[in-house]
Protein backbone atom coordinates (compact mmCIF):
# COMPACT_ATOMS: atom_id res chain seq x y z
CA UNK A 1 0.00 0.00 0.00
CA UNK A 2 0.98 3.26 -0.43
CA UNK A 3 0.78 5.90 1.95
CA UNK A 4 -1.45 9.16 0.94
CA UNK A 5 -1.46 11.02 4.43
CA UNK A 6 -0.88 10.57 7.94
CA UNK A 7 -3.63 8.09 8.13
CA UNK A 8 -4.86 7.44 4.65
CA UNK A 9 -3.51 4.30 2.65
CA UNK A 10 -4.41 3.30 -1.21
CA UNK A 11 -3.67 0.46 -3.15
CA UNK A 12 -4.74 -1.19 -6.41
CA UNK A 13 -4.60 -5.08 -6.57
CA UNK A 14 -6.55 -7.88 -8.25
CA UNK A 15 -8.84 -9.46 -5.82
CA UNK A 16 -11.29 -12.95 -6.57
CA UNK A 17 -14.94 -12.56 -6.14
CA UNK A 18 -16.13 -15.13 -3.30
CA UNK A 19 -13.26 -13.80 -1.33
CA UNK A 20 -12.74 -11.03 2.00
CA UNK A 21 -10.83 -8.90 2.97
CA UNK A 22 -9.88 -6.73 5.74
CA UNK A 23 -6.91 -4.10 6.97
CA UNK A 24 -4.07 -4.46 8.94
CA UNK A 25 -1.41 -2.38 11.14
CA UNK A 26 2.15 -3.09 10.81
CA UNK A 27 1.24 -7.22 9.15
CA UNK A 28 -0.04 -8.41 12.18
CA UNK A 29 -3.70 -9.20 12.79
CA UNK A 30 -3.64 -8.05 16.87
CA UNK A 31 -4.74 -4.56 15.13
CA UNK A 32 -7.41 -5.10 12.50
CA UNK A 33 -10.22 -3.30 10.87
CA UNK A 34 -13.34 -5.14 8.80
CA UNK A 35 -17.05 -4.44 7.88
CA UNK A 36 -19.38 -6.33 6.07
CA UNK A 37 -20.49 -3.29 3.77
CA UNK A 38 -18.83 -3.20 -0.22
CA UNK A 39 -17.77 -1.37 -1.68
CA UNK A 40 -17.88 1.01 0.92
CA UNK A 41 -18.18 1.49 4.84
CA UNK A 42 -16.36 2.05 7.92
CA UNK A 43 -14.54 -0.87 9.52
CA UNK A 44 -14.12 -1.24 13.45
CA UNK A 45 -11.57 -3.22 15.45
CA UNK A 46 -12.09 -6.52 14.62
CA UNK A 47 -14.82 -6.32 12.60
CA UNK A 48 -15.95 -9.02 9.88
CA UNK A 49 -14.47 -9.72 6.95
CA UNK A 50 -15.48 -7.38 4.10
CA UNK A 51 -17.31 -9.40 1.31
CA UNK A 52 -15.24 -9.08 -2.59
CA UNK A 53 -18.35 -10.09 -4.76
CA UNK A 54 -16.92 -9.74 -8.22
CA UNK A 55 -13.54 -10.44 -9.73
CA UNK A 56 -11.45 -7.44 -10.81
CA UNK A 57 -8.86 -4.63 -10.15
CA UNK A 58 -9.73 -2.36 -7.05
CA UNK A 59 -8.40 0.75 -6.30
CA UNK A 60 -8.67 0.74 -2.02
CA UNK A 61 -8.44 3.93 -0.06
CA UNK A 62 -8.46 3.13 3.97
CA UNK A 63 -8.40 5.53 6.62
CA UNK A 64 -6.80 3.76 9.83
CA UNK A 65 -8.06 6.49 11.87
CA UNK A 66 -12.06 6.73 11.02
CA UNK A 67 -11.71 2.82 9.24
CA UNK A 68 -13.07 4.56 6.06
CA UNK A 69 -12.62 2.54 3.25
CA UNK A 70 -13.85 2.15 0.02
CA UNK A 71 -13.38 -0.08 -2.74
CA UNK A 72 -13.60 1.40 -6.97
CA UNK A 73 -13.64 -1.26 -9.05
CA UNK A 74 -11.66 0.12 -12.40
CA UNK A 75 -12.36 -0.95 -15.95
CA UNK A 76 -9.59 -2.44 -17.75
CA UNK A 77 -8.79 -2.98 -21.33
CA UNK A 78 -6.58 -6.02 -22.52
CA UNK A 79 -3.88 -5.53 -25.09
CA UNK A 80 -2.06 -7.88 -26.85
CA UNK A 81 1.57 -6.04 -26.26
CA UNK A 82 3.11 -4.17 -23.94
CA UNK A 83 7.02 -2.62 -24.12
CA UNK A 84 9.80 -0.28 -23.49
CA UNK A 85 10.48 2.60 -25.96
CA UNK A 86 12.80 5.85 -25.45
CA UNK A 87 16.31 7.01 -25.80
CA UNK A 88 16.94 4.56 -23.54
CA UNK A 89 16.26 1.37 -25.64
CA UNK A 90 17.91 -0.03 -28.41
CA UNK A 91 15.19 0.76 -30.83
CA UNK A 92 14.85 4.54 -29.50
CA UNK A 93 11.71 5.92 -30.07
CA UNK A 94 10.74 4.20 -33.49
CA UNK A 95 10.73 0.46 -32.10
CA UNK A 96 9.41 -0.66 -28.83
CA UNK A 97 10.96 -4.01 -26.96
CA UNK A 98 8.18 -5.73 -25.92
CA UNK A 99 7.60 -7.67 -22.48
CA UNK A 100 6.02 -11.28 -21.97
CA UNK A 101 3.16 -11.08 -20.77
CA UNK A 102 2.09 -13.24 -17.24
CA UNK A 103 0.17 -16.61 -17.60
CA UNK A 104 -1.84 -15.69 -14.81
CA UNK A 105 -2.56 -12.13 -14.59
CA UNK A 106 -2.91 -10.65 -18.23
CA UNK A 107 -2.25 -7.33 -16.90
CA UNK A 108 1.46 -7.82 -15.76
CA UNK A 109 4.42 -7.96 -18.46
CA UNK A 110 8.12 -8.96 -17.70
CA UNK A 111 11.09 -9.11 -19.00
CA UNK A 112 15.01 -8.33 -19.44
CA UNK A 113 15.80 -5.60 -20.99
CA UNK A 114 19.21 -3.67 -21.68
CA UNK A 115 19.01 0.11 -21.55
CA UNK A 116 21.42 3.15 -22.06
CA UNK A 117 21.35 6.09 -20.13
CA UNK A 118 18.23 8.45 -21.56
CA UNK A 119 14.48 8.27 -20.91
CA UNK A 120 11.83 5.52 -21.46
CA UNK A 121 8.07 4.73 -21.45
CA UNK A 122 5.86 2.01 -21.77
CA UNK A 123 3.15 1.30 -24.50
CA UNK A 124 0.44 -0.47 -25.25
CA UNK A 125 0.30 -2.32 -29.10
CA UNK A 126 3.18 -0.44 -30.41
CA UNK A 127 1.19 2.91 -30.21
CA UNK A 128 0.94 6.08 -28.70
CA UNK A 129 -3.08 5.86 -27.69
CA UNK A 130 -2.13 3.87 -24.39
CA UNK A 131 1.31 4.71 -22.92
CA UNK A 132 2.46 5.16 -19.24
CA UNK A 133 5.33 7.34 -17.45
CA UNK A 134 6.62 9.36 -14.58
CA UNK A 135 9.59 11.02 -13.48
CA UNK A 136 10.41 8.38 -10.75
CA UNK A 137 13.43 6.11 -11.24
CA UNK A 138 13.50 3.18 -10.94
CA UNK A 139 10.49 2.40 -10.12
CA UNK A 140 7.05 3.78 -9.58
CA UNK A 141 3.41 4.54 -11.19
CA UNK A 142 3.48 5.20 -14.55
CA UNK A 143 0.18 7.01 -15.43
CA UNK A 144 -1.27 7.69 -18.82
CA UNK A 145 0.40 9.89 -21.03
CA UNK A 146 3.00 10.64 -18.30
CA UNK A 147 6.15 12.20 -18.25
CA UNK A 148 9.32 9.99 -20.03
CA UNK A 149 10.69 8.01 -17.15
CA UNK A 150 14.78 8.46 -16.85
CA UNK A 151 16.78 6.13 -16.77
CA UNK A 152 20.85 4.78 -16.18
CA UNK A 153 22.37 2.37 -18.45
CA UNK A 154 22.24 -1.10 -17.29
CA UNK A 155 20.68 -4.32 -17.71
CA UNK A 156 16.89 -4.29 -16.36
CA UNK A 157 14.65 -6.84 -15.12
CA UNK A 158 11.60 -4.71 -16.26
CA UNK A 159 7.86 -5.66 -14.38
CA UNK A 160 4.85 -3.82 -15.32
CA UNK A 161 1.10 -3.59 -14.65
CA UNK A 162 -0.79 -2.12 -17.50
CA UNK A 163 -4.37 -2.00 -15.25
CA UNK A 164 -2.14 0.84 -12.23
CA UNK A 165 0.70 1.49 -14.09
CA UNK A 166 3.39 0.29 -11.08
CA UNK A 167 6.71 -0.46 -12.36
CA UNK A 168 9.77 -1.99 -10.99
CA UNK A 169 13.41 -1.80 -12.79
CA UNK A 170 15.92 -4.34 -11.01
CA UNK A 171 19.09 -3.34 -11.98
CA UNK A 172 21.30 -6.64 -13.02
CA UNK A 173 24.32 -5.08 -13.66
Amino acid sequence: PERVDLNTWTLTVFLKGGAEAKFRASDDWGVNWGGSDFPSGTGTQDGPNIPIPNDGYYKIIFNDQTGDYTFTALATKDFTTVGVIGSATAGGWDSDTDLTQDTFNRHIWSGEITLIDGEAKFRAENDWADNWGSTSYPSGYGIGGGDNIPVKAGTYFVWFNDCCGMYVDQVYS
